[in-house]
């Protein structure tokens, strides 16, 4: 099923000020960051030839996933926290895909979305400033594995369903549960709802911090929305996305 700009408007309930679809661009982010905003926007495509992913990946993009970028206001909390945004998006697009597709996922902080110990999707969170380099919006990029093909396979992905019946659907709820976050901030509903669903805790783990190896056991998310770790020598690490990568189960 293709997206369906009547059926968009129809089904969000949040602002919405503009919406865009295409049906096949290089990045909906570059999009978002080439452009002028003001309110709360919404771009989409049906597949991308250069998805972006955290720290310069490529984001394998085909025409059976969902590619959702969201552009808001910046706002103080978010720039005071700069996880909280990405955290609170991440527990927004769990929930959508538990309301719409009944499908059960887990959060990998701290910007992946996983299903059944793989990945499904992912978050990236970019900021666009003025020529005064103040801070005016939040593009949030949100890409799922929607249906599986070989290029997902490839790369050792998962998807979430076998059809896109509700594809509007769950690029509405995804929509309508970020913006009622991003109006209505709570870090401790964020943060307690992420740790409720964060995969591998209390698991021992592995991740590069300043390209060293550490390994501990994920103990949860602290109130700065950094990643709790104890290593075998019960020393706590708390990990910013900043400084750490690569986090992996032993």
């Amino acid at each position: 099923m293709k997206i369906s700009e009547n059926k968009l408007l129809d089904l969000i309930q949040q602002p919405l000020t503009k919406l865009v679809v295409f049906d096949k661009i290089d990045s909906t982010m570059n999009y978002a960051q080439a452009n002028a905003w003001s309110g709360h926007n919404l771009v989409m495509a049906e597949s991308q030839t250069a998805g972006k992913g955290q720290h310069g990946h490529a984001f394998a993009s085909p025409a059976t996933g969902i590619y959702e970028t969201i552009i808001v206001p910046a706002k103080t909390e978010f720039i005071k926290q700069p996880g909280m945004l990405t955290l609170g998006v991440g527990v927004c697009v769990r929930q959508a895909i538990k309301d719409v597709l009944d499908v059960e996922t887990r959060l990998k902080w701290v910007n992946d979305i996983y299903y059944r110990q793989k990945k499904c999707g992912g978050i990236l969170v970019e900021t666009k400033s003025d020529s005064y380099n103040q801070i005016q919006n939040f593009v949030i990029g949100i890409g799922l594995n929607l249906m599986s093909n070989e290029q997902l396979k490839q790369v050792g992905a998962v998807s979430l369903v076998n059809d896109d019946n509700l594809k509007n659907e769950l690029i509405a709820k995804i929509y309508d549960l970020v913006i009622k976050m991003v109006c209505q901030p709570d870090s401790k509903i964020i943060i307690r709802e992420y740790q409720k669903y964060l995969i591998w805790k209390n698991q021992l783990v592995s991740i590069l911090v300043n390209d060293n190896k550490i390994v501990g056991k994920i103990t949860g998310i602290s109130d700065d929305f950094q990643l709790r770790l104890v290593d075998e020598k019960k020393q706590e690490y708390l990990l910013t996305t900043e400084e750490s990568q690569h986090l992996r189960i032993k």
